[in-house]
């Protein structure tokens, strides 16, 4: 049974419990087409790039290999996020233990300075999402919840900052403050939904067939492009007429964020 939740895992838990539990109980795995397979590759080796400068190691055979390294880099070269100075550390990791889980954080890079801490996320989205969509994102609450937890920073002192390889013009960064009153809201929501959470999985152990976690209401429209729509028995043939066509549907894929390392 899953103890150890990462962004990914309450992103998902807050779309819909039931996908949560096909893809990290059930562990059914998804089809990756090779357009998608192919930017997760570019995302694993742009975060391995950015670590291994990080640490002075030489770069150059990575730059060398791939023409979208070699670019990214020159951007983030040209056109960095604003970062505070102090102590920096990449790959760097945070948890916290809630109840019978244990939260987990991995920063692509960290700064550490005397009053303030600044996170910084490498992002090499096709397209990058809306402000409004990333900033609802549990990646960008629970960083900074990690972090105020387990430091001497206080909330209002400490920030996250993404930075978008794929920017059409600058500024190619989001940045969110954080505060006492959000740190707050998060350790009521995270309270709460691993409360429901370990609910569910009491359930679930008890007996799977009899007690699947929740499914989302079928009014809200997700259903029809979630790839579980079949195995939830939700599929509707004239929603699934008005879908993308094939080009739109590749378009949407590559536009998948690549795995977290």
């Amino acid at each position: 049974m899953i103890h150890q939740l990462s962004q990914g895992h309450l992103q998902t838990l807050n779309g819909c419990p039931r996908k949560f539990q096909y893809l990290y109980l059930d562990h059914y795995t998804l089809p990756s087409l090779p357009q998608q397979l192919n930017r997760q590759r570019l995302g694993t080796d742009f975060h391995r790039l950015m670590h291994q400068e990080s640490l002075g190691l030489d770069i150059a055979p990575l730059i060398a290999a791939d023409g979208d390294m070699e670019r990214w880099y020159q951007t983030f070269q040209t056109s960095p996020p604003p970062m505070i100075s102090g102590r920096a550390e990449s790959e760097h990791c945070r948890s916290v233990a809630l109840g019978a889980f244990t939260l987990v954080g991995i920063y692509d890079r960290v700064i550490f300075g005397p009053t303030q801490a600044q996170i910084i996320d490498w992002k090499t989205y096709a397209r990058p999402p809306e402000k409004k969509h990333l900033s609802q994102h549990w990646q960008t609450r629970l960083y900074p919840f990690l972090l105020a937890a387990t430091s001497d920073y206080t909330p209002e002192n400490i920030c996250m900052t993404y930075w978008f390889a794929e920017g059409s013009e600058p500024p190619q960064y989001f940045s969110f403050a954080y505060g006492v009153e959000i740190h707050r809201q998060i350790c009521d929501r995270l309270e709460a939904q691993l409360s429901r959470l370990q609910t569910w999985l009491d359930r679930y152990e008890q007996n799977p067939g009899d007690h699947p976690l929740p499914q989302i209401p079928q009014e809200m429209g997700r259903c029809s492009y979630c790839p579980f729509v079949h195995r939830c028995e939700r599929f509707n043939p004239e929603a699934e007429s008005q879908k993308l066509d094939v080009a739109g549907l590749l378009g949407a894929i590559a536009s998948i964020p690549e795995l977290p390392i």
